[in-house]
């Protein structure tokens, strides 16, 4: 009889220390989880940032693309009706103010505005931002410094302004 307690012994024993192992085990499978979560969202942002290099390649080198002075450092704008693109994209952009970003805005030959896409550019000036969409009746287009996250009526600093 007392080799059964020592066995039952030597068995809690085990027991007790198999909850450490399991919980490390358990602790050790949510932080590889957590590194292929971050892994994964990194590659997919790759992968969008590509595309959208390819979108720009395409628009800016498509056969009727029409290139204009910006007017916000040393920009320009890149019209291609065929690829249904505008790029705005340059340089030496100063930074808008605090809490502003910049937003593009199309003028329509009905006088309405459409709002589109805000940018920021990057510490040295340099930004580049890409708007897909038909372009039958824009007649212009403009750049606007709105509250971060844009605004759907245009109300900020005009800062620059073309006809298209």
């Amino acid at each position: 009889v007392p080799e059964v307690t020592g066995l039952q012994e030597v068995r809690e024993r085990r027991a007790g220390r198999g909850w450490p192992r399991v919980v490390a085990a358990a602790a050790s499978v949510l932080v590889l989880a957590g590194v292929g979560v971050v892994a994964v969202g990194e590659y997919q942002e790759r992968q969008r940032a590509s595309a959208t290099e390819h979108e720009v390649m395409m628009a800016t080198t498509a056969p009727d693309a029409d290139s204009t002075e910006l007017g916000l450092g040393t920009a320009h704008l890149v019209v291609s009706d065929s690829m249904g693109a505008v790029v705005a994209m340059g340089q030496d952009a100063p930074m808008p103010h605090d809490g502003m970003e910049y937003q593009l805005w199309l003028q329509m030959s009905d006088g309405t505005v459409m709002a589109g896409p805000t940018f920021m550019p990057s510490r040295n000036g340099e930004f580049v931002t890409l708007w897909k969409m038909p372009l039958d009746d824009v007649v212009g287009l403009a750049v606007t410094e709105e509250p971060a996250g844009g605004s759907s009526e245009p109300g900020g600093e005009m800062v620059a302004e073309v006809g298209i």
